[in-house]
């Protein structure tokens, strides 16, 4: 009796093919190894009806492949089996010590890491804190920036009201004081003042002025003469003080300041021993006085030929030819002397 004829060979590579197509085509582990599982029920199925030798070449070919499709699924869902078994049967919360068996320096480092972190933390901390200080005191002095240069405005609006006020008020205070100078020039125009008599004892000062006055060709008696007396020395006391008279009627005043330059020619009386060192001025102002002697220093560093005072009043002139003379009135008007 013959034996069954063995299906022919080239039919089995042909579905170990097909199969093996058919499982990496696959795209999921599962997939995989149910590929494998048909694959290998398949060629078992095969081998039922082959007889024992092809039976056993036919199993040295499988076992290659099922090793293979059993390693590649093992080796795919390690990874997941190995989350599912730690998330089942650990605590993650704590796992120094898990992590201290698997790293023997990783609780070193990450103690270290810690204290990093709290350095961190703390420097952030007192990076904030600096900053909300250093925003107040911005803030703080943004205000006081702020307020100040109010105040700063107002004091400018203030010093420019206050400066148009002194403005003013030297405005009047030159008129004023320019009224002042004008009515105390007037109180004295009555006023003569004899320079160079010499001081005696028990001297009656009317007496003198009214002999000057003889000796310049004007009679007047000791009733004509309201007041006389010795000026103060002030502070030239080696220079004899001068003798101030006011007199009643100003006319007599008038003439004999008008004849002053008579004593020039006066060689002797009986009265002074020098009458020719005898000179007679007027009553001036202290303002004017001092303005008569500026004047009398630029007449002569200027060319001037004349200073002279008439009614309180100073005046220049250059010669004999200028018709107008010039007024000084004021510290201003010495500057036309040129």
């Amino acid at each position: 009796m013959n034996p069954p004829r063995p299906p022919p060979r080239e039919k089995t590579p042909s579905k170990i093919k097909k199969v093996f197509i058919k499982t990496t085509k696959s795209t999921t582990n599962e997939e995989k190894l149910q590929a494998g599982e048909t694959e290998a029920m398949e060629l078992l199925n095969v081998s039922t009806t082959s007889d024992l030798s092809q039976h056993s070449e036919l199993v040295s070919g499988i076992l290659p492949l099922i090793t293979r499709n059993i390693i590649n699924g093992i080796t795919l869902q390690l990874p997941a089996m190995i989350g599912q078994c730690l998330t089942d049967n650990y605590d993650l919360s704590d796992n120094s010590d898990i992590l201290t068996q698997l790293t023997p320096n990783i609780g070193e480092i990450l103690n270290d890491l810690n204290q990093s972190m709290r350095d961190i933390r703390s420097e952030l901390t007192e990076i904030k804190e600096s900053r909300a200080f250093h925003t107040r005191l911005y803030d703080d002095l943004a205000k006081k920036n702020k307020f100040l240069e109010k105040q700063a405005s107002d004091n400018k609006k203030t010093i420019e009201s206050l400066l148009d006020r002194i403005h003013d008020l030297e405005e009047d205070l030159f008129y004023v004081s320019e009224k002042v100078e004008d009515q105390e020039r007037r109180g004295r125009l009555e006023n003569l003042e004899s320079h160079g008599v010499p001081i005696s004892e028990n001297e009656n000062t009317d007496q003198i002025v009214c002999n000057i006055a003889k000796m310049v060709g004007v009679e007047i008696q000791a009733s004509d003469i309201s007041t006389s007396h010795r000026m103060p020395t002030g502070i030239e006391k080696t220079r004899t003080p001068a003798i101030t008279a006011k007199f009643v009627h100003r006319k007599n005043k008038i003439k004999i300041f008008e004849k002053r330059k008579l004593l020039r020619s006066v060689k002797s009386s009986t009265d002074f021993k020098h009458p020719s060192k005898i000179f007679i001025a007027e009553n001036l102002t202290a303002i004017n006085k001092d303005l008569y002697f500026r004047a009398r220093s630029a007449k002569n560093n200027c060319g001037y030929r004349y200073t002279w005072t008439s009614n309180g009043k100073v005046f220049v002139k250059k010669n004999s030819d200028v018709k107008n003379s010039l007024y000084i009135r004021c510290e201003e008007d010495l500057s036309k002397i040129k």
